[in-house]
């Protein structure tokens, strides 16, 4: 949902026209002066809305007056969600609050220039890092029990491909067209690869490689393979200026990064924080769960607001509970700082909160107008779009996932020693994959046989969080990445089981983004026609000159 008017204001034109006017100098009212408006108030709305840049001035007005008048059909705000409104605001004020303790500690960093020289040396005296190669390959796995004739065969056809490709664009179009590996999708690019990062047997090969030069054929026990260098990567030096400099920014973050836990600890510990969990299986919305600390506590509604809306709804899980817990202790600790902060410094934060409150309440209400007048897309029009744009809706690469996860639990080296003592034993078929997950993950209930599921490329973030992510894209079908560490206190062992390239959709599949794009359309067209109807009623007179 667009803001409700325009988000910048030209900070001059403001100024110009707040100093050819005094304070109380009438800039514009509506028909029946039911609204007015001041210089001295519209340069504090535009302030508390950061509102600095070049538009027609009128804009701006037109947003203020749009606001007023929306905030008159307050039928249309009910008080569990001008509750919550409310409730994120406070949030909003909190983060202000946790921002201003940052800087505090930051301001009284000092740290020890002795500490600051030895990090110094340690980067001096480090292993220079090797140059790199930069990397492209054609992979073909052998076929399920390939017999040695089907292997031979499948290595006359990679001899034969080898000799069609004459320069890079050949070796990407053939990667492209052919290839088994992942990197396909992104026309056989490996990456910039250091020595020893690939198998030992491959890397005494491939690093041998000069700028465009292709390799020959290799064999390996899973496939044959081709490699391409299209150039040389030098090491880089860094002077000792940039060293010191790197260096000193090392220990401020280090000491920076010791010092704020700290605080943040001291704030936690001081609250006494307990928290009342769902039963399983209960839903958030019906139990009595709820936040207690020895300041404030937080009842069942104002807890769904915090962990998210939508898990008001479903039916509560015990693992839920570790990563809700995190969100709950950096509510607390905002909470807590904002408390701590004087009150000369928490009144602006107030005030900017107390205009959210009102932005976010008119842009509701606007919302609730939509919705009364908006309509179900009609199918005809959406095979309509379909059979215009079919080149326009794609269905992006597929991705079979499995996984295990090792809870933490405050031992982390502990729980790396475990996932790489499976990941060892998986790797070397002494155990079965399926079976070790369920037995060992943390999340077994969940993903039976560690199967996560086929993902779309465009949601593999959204769905497994940026670090699995990161290692899932560097593996290939069939593969197992490393250990991977997230922040939600697990070390994961990641299977790609199956990669599809993206297609054109079926009508089916493209259906539901369809009618998304069409309720979009008109949700804007009707945004539009309703404050478009809601100003003109107004009969707004600027006062400008």
């Amino acid at each position: 949902m667009n803001k409700l008017y325009l988000t910048i204001i030209f900070t001059l034109v403001l100024v110009a026209c707040t100093q050819r006017q005094p304070p109380s100098k009438l800039i514009a009212q509506n028909h029946d002066s039911s609204i007015m408006l001041s210089a001295e108030s519209f340069a504090h709305w535009s302030k508390l809305r950061n509102l600095n840049g070049s538009a027609n001035i009128k804009s701006y007005i037109n947003g203020y007056f749009l606001e007023q008048v929306l905030l008159q059909h307050n039928q249309h705000l009910s008080t569990d969600n001008a509750d919550k409104i409310r409730f994120q605001a406070q949030e909003f004020l909190y983060q202000k609050a946790f921002e201003h303790h940052k800087q505090l500690v930051i301001q009284v960093l000092e740290p020890d220039p002795l500490t600051i020289n030895a990090r110094f040396n340690e980067l001096k005296n480090r292993p220079k890092r090797p140059p790199k190669l930069r990397l492209y390959q054609i992979f073909k796995r052998y076929p399920p029990n390939a017999d040695p004739k089907h292997k031979r065969e499948l290595l006359d056809w990679m001899t034969d491909l080898r000799t069609q490709i004459n320069d890079l664009d050949g070796f990407k179009t053939a990667a492209t067209n052919y290839s088994d590996s992942q990197s396909r999708l992104q026309k056989g690019l490996i990456g910039n690869v250091p020595p020893g990062l690939l198998a030992a047997e491959l890397d005494e090969l491939v690093m041998q490689l000069q700028p465009n030069q292709m390799s020959e054929v290799i064999q390996s026990s899973h496939g044959v393979m081709l490699f391409y260098c299209e150039r040389h990567i030098s090491a880089s030096v860094l002077s000792d200026q940039k060293l010191m400099k790197r260096a000193t920014q090392q220990v401020k973050n280090k000491a920076f990064n010791a010092q704020w836990q700290f605080l943040q600890n001291n704030f936690l510990t001081a609250l006494k924080l307990n928290i009342k969990w769902p039963k399983t299986g209960e839903k958030l919305i019906d139990s009595e769960a709820q936040v207690i600390t020895n300041q404030w506590r937080l009842n069942t509604r104002e807890l769904g607001w915090l962990l998210g809306q939508n898990l008001r709804q479903k039916p509560w899980k015990s693992e839920f509970e570790q990563s809700h817990r995190q969100r709950i202790e950096a509510y607390a600790i905002k909470r807590a700082m904002f408390d701590a902060t004087g009150v000369d410094i928490r009144s602006s934060w107030v005030l900017a909160g107390e205009s959210l409150v009102t932005q976010r309440s008119a842009e509701h209400i606007l919302r609730q107008l939509i919705a009364k007048e908006l309509s179900e897309p009609h199918l005809k029009d959406i095979e309509d779009q379909f059979q215009n744009h079919p080149d326009s809706y794609v269905l992006p690469a597929q991705y079979t996932v499995s996984g295990l996860a090792i809870a933490i639990n405050g031992n982390r080296i502990l729980a790396h020693q475990k996932a790489a003592e499976l990941l060892h034993e998986i790797n070397h078929g002494s155990v079965d994959f399926a079976t070790t997950a369920n037995q060992y993950s943390a999340f077994a209930d969940r993903y039976p046989d560690g199967l996560i599921g086929t993902i779309g490329k465009n949601r593999l973030g959204q769905v497994l969080g940026i670090d699995l992510m990161r290692a899932l894209l560097r593996i290939d079908a069939g593969q197992y990445s490393g250990l991977v560490e997230t922040e939600q206190g697990y070390v994961w062992i990641l299977r790609l089981d199956d990669v599809q390239a993206n297609r054109l959709m079926t009508f089916s599949e493209a259906q539901g983004i369809i009618r998304k794009e069409l309720l979009a359309n008109q949700k804007s067209q009707l945004k539009t026609a309703i404050t478009t109807k809601l100003l003109q009623a107004q009969d707004i007179t600027y006062y400008l000159d």
